[in-house]
């Protein structure tokens, strides 16, 4: 039918753009270290997002995952960013405040964590430049940095092993603005803008 037809046109126009990032990854990838594999998420925001792994070699599509599907319950939080902290390792995050970690490219999942995030409050990426809003992972691959709902948790980027997080940033009714965030060049410093608005009135910027 129609709609099959457009998903059909959408996957092929996935799959060209990818092949073309391939093709540019295999001319850099001597000089900058480029791994085997390229990963790009589909929007589908009625199933749940999905990811679609290619070979960076010959552009070939792998597999396709969909890490959450919405066909049980339609209130999934959405995924929103995907990285490659190691090789063999594709790291997901999702809007509910989780992150997990999947082997590649069997997808078999390592581990991950979830937070809890109360209502008004999410991870995020900005709408337009695609970057992270309150989460990001170090220059070097090795930490992870995330939202947990009143503060910033780090986790080891590779086993999601955590390894400490902030005090509470939000608290009581509180609630938060995130605009961006970053980690330093040396991967020793992870930064974030954001204002809190208090229950009493009034915004603090940090």
């Amino acid at each position: 039918d129609f709609h099959s037809e457009i998903d059909r046109l959408a996957d092929d126009a996935l799959d060209l753009a990818a092949q073309a990032l391939c093709l540019v990854a295999v001319k850099r990838r001597s000089r900058d270290g480029f791994g085997r594999h390229f990963a790009a998420i589909k929007s589908e925001p009625f199933e749940g997002n999905s990811i679609a792994l290619y070979s960076v070699a010959d552009g070939t599509n792998i597999k396709r995952f969909r890490p959450h599907s919405k066909k049980d319950d339609i209130g999934t939080p959405d995924l929103i960013w995907i990285a490659f902290p190691a090789a063999d390792r594709l790291l997901t995050v999702h809007a509910g405040g989780g992150f997990d970690l999947w082997k590649v490219p069997s997808f078999e999942r390592i581990a991950g964590a979830t937070n809890k995030i109360k209502p008004g409050l999410s991870v995020s990426m900005d709408g337009f430049t695609h970057s992270p809003n309150n989460f990001g992972l170090s220059q070097d691959g090795k930490t992870f940095a995330i939202f947990n709902g009143t503060g910033f948790s780090f986790y080891d980027a590779t086993t999601a092993a955590k390894l400490s997080q902030t005090e509470s940033l939000v608290t009581g009714t509180d609630s938060a603005l995130f605009s961006a965030s970053a980690w330093s060049p040396d991967s020793s410093q992870f930064a974030c803008y954001y204002r809190i608005f208090s229950a009493a009135g009034g915004a603090m910027v940090l």
